[in-house]
């Protein structure tokens, strides 16, 4: 029986744009630890860049003044570890030097400090990152979306993908060949359909995955608090 993991982090994702392409899972699954099974979904494997403001983040029970807040962008896929599904971050660009150093030190998740933004300016989201940070490979990540108030009309077939995408609640990071976990709890949020318009995106190439042949689905929640628990290492 494993040991409870309760949250002990918590913030929430602002303007929180999400960008997920379908990618040929053969091509993917040499990118992951051997310890992950990639976790596909309509015939495929999924490639998702997550770019939000955290805002509050803090120890949980502390206000929310003392809370940190900062641009971060995610590029991730979904596996599974023994049955739990699970989100694998091959990167994670913080626009807070603090945060990135504490946490890639810490919960083994691959951040990197970068010079980023993510703001809501009218009815566009804008997304801008820049890494330059030694020992990583640079890249850029460049976008705006256009944010409908309703966010038009979806499909069952729509809602379902956006459920299977938002459901992994385990997170994993390795560091070196060693692979680490942490838990998030967070409901699934109202994702509303965006047009977006990507400037500029080395994210993947910088990670060496392959690049996707389709126009990204893209979604748009404008806050999804969520709690995280400490990590652990994982056992392969």
């Amino acid at each position: 029986m494993s040991l409870p993991r309760p949250p002990m982090l918590t913030m929430t994702a602002e303007d929180c744009l999400l960008l997920h392409w379908p990618v040929d899972a053969d091509a993917l699954r040499p990118r992951l630890p051997s310890a992950l099974t990639l976790s596909t979904a309509e015939d495929s494997a999924w490639l998702s860049v997550v770019a939000f403001r955290a805002t509050g983040l803090r120890l949980r029970g502390l206000p929310a003044r003392l809370g940190r807040s900062f641009p971060e962008i995610r590029l991730q896929t979904y596996v599974r570890h023994r049955g739990t599904p699970g989100r694998y971050f091959f990167s994670i660009d913080a626009g807070d030097r603090f945060v990135a150093r504490l946490f890639r030190l810490t919960s083994r998740i691959p951040y990197v400090a970068a010079d980023a933004t993510v703001e809501r300016v009218g009815d566009a989201v804008r997304v801008t990152s820049r890494r330059e940070q030694g020992g990583t490979p640079p890249a850029t990540f460049a976008a705006e979306a256009t944010v409908a108030d309703d966010g038009g009309a979806r499909s069952l077939a729509d809602r379902d993908r956006d459920r299977w995408l938002a459901g992994h609640h385990r997170a994993f990071g390795a560091a070196g060949k060693t692979l680490w976990a942490l838990n998030i709890e967070r409901d699934l949020p109202d994702l509303r359909p965006v047009d977006v318009d990507i400037a500029e995106n080395t994210l993947l190439e910088a990670a060496g995955l392959p690049s996707p042949t389709a126009d990204p689905v893209a979604r748009y929640t404008p806050a999804w608090p969520m709690h995280a628990s400490l990590p652990w290492w994982v056992r392969s």
